[in-house]
């Protein structure tokens, strides 16, 4: 029972990432059970980052669009992300592919710094008890 949370997210971030479907809607509502990638809470700093990750994976540098460099990103999220865009592109994947990852690669993430930060205030609270 202690661990339900913990798999629940990590089977949320798994379906996410797998099951989500790639296109675009259609219509305003969705007759399936997946969400479609586009839906997930992607913030405008967050596709932007992306896109620049992705150019930079691909070989066309530090851009955002039309080859004019950029500046005002998160570097190290980036330029972690665009190693992933890098093998995903190498490999004939796409951007969706690439955002499977990317979403999968998060949630992951976010677990491993939940459970450390979870370790960390046990460690301070018996210290300061």
């Amino acid at each position: 029972m202690k661990y339900i949370l913990p798999l629940i997210f990590i089977f949320y971030v798994i379906v996410l990432s797998f099951f989500s479907r790639g296109e675009f809607p259609d219509s305003e509502f969705n007759n399936s059970y997946f969400p479609y990638l586009s839906e997930r809470p992607l913030t405008e700093d967050g596709f932007y980052s992306l896109k620049i990750a992705w150019n930079i994976g691909t070989g066309k540098g530090i851009t955002y669009n039309y080859n004019q460099s950029t500046t005002g990103f998160q570097p190290l999220y980036v330029f972690l992300l665009s190693m992933f865009a890098f093998i995903i592109s190498g490999l004939g994947g796409d951007k969706i592919t690439f955002l499977r990852l990317v979403i999968l690669f998060s949630g992951l993430t976010a677990l491993l710094l939940s459970f450390s930060f979870y370790q960390f205030t046990k460690q301070f609270e018996k210290r300061t008890s």
